[in-house]
């Protein structure tokens, strides 16, 4: 019958006492090796650390941060805290945004920029974003219309009204556009009101813990 070797696990203390008890000539070796390998993935990830060199002076990531941090941090986090509480009341109430949902907005859009002559990448390096995050961004609203869409409440009066107050911007637009374009703009501006007013409900409270101020 044949035996079952023993799974051994490398002891630290073993492999320093191996270290101690190796020729001096071929530790010398043993850290000149380690020390290539140290530089050579320093070298290939410098990047991560250094973001630029001044007068042969390294400017660090963590220094760029630190600095956005101080101009911006305040921003961020307060963007962070909106975008997390917007996405667990989706997960509490089931409500999702599919692949299929984001691209079919994005592709309006594409239209809408090629109908002007350009191009959704050429938007894309104007603003410095990624595709990824015009989706996500994309996404995020969407969620949000979902949230709060069968909230919001708006009369034939409200259009009318609305129309007749903006005479001046409608009166080259065919009736039936303008109450369109009127209703559009109401329901926006009345689900954005909506959506603050639950942000505000939502950041009252102790349910928000904020660690460090900017």
């Amino acid at each position: 019958m044949a035996t079952k070797k023993s799974i051994q696990t490398l002891d630290p203390k073993v492999l320093l006492n191996s270290f101690k008890s190796l020729p001096a000539q071929r530790k010398r070796i043993l850290m000149a090796l380690i020390l290539v390998i140290i530089v050579a993935v320093a070298y290939l990830f410098k990047s991560s650390f250094i973001v630029a060199m001044v007068n042969n002076r390294p400017i660090t990531r963590m220094a760029v941060v630190s600095e956005l941090e101080k101009q911006a941090g305040e921003q961020a986090l307060d963007s962070l805290i909106t975008k997390s509480l917007v996405y667990q009341e989706a997960s509490k109430k089931n409500v999702t945004v599919t692949q299929e949902e984001i691209d079919k907005q994005l592709s309006t859009v594409e239209e809408q920029l090629k109908e002007q002559g350009h191009t959704f990448d050429e938007a894309l390096e104007a603003q410095g974003v990624t595709r990824a995050e015009v989706e996500e961004q994309a996404r995020f609203q969407l969620l949000i219309e979902k949230l709060f869409k069968n909230e919001v409440k708006l009369s034939d009066k409200e259009v009318d009204k609305y129309i007749a107050e903006n005479a001046e911007f409608f009166k080259e637009v065919k009736p039936a556009d303008a109450k369109i374009t009127a209703r559009d703009q109401l329901e926006s501006e009345k689900l954005q009101q909506l959506f603050q007013e639950w942000l505000n409900k939502a950041r009252e409270g102790d349910n928000i813990k904020i660690l460090r101020q900017y």
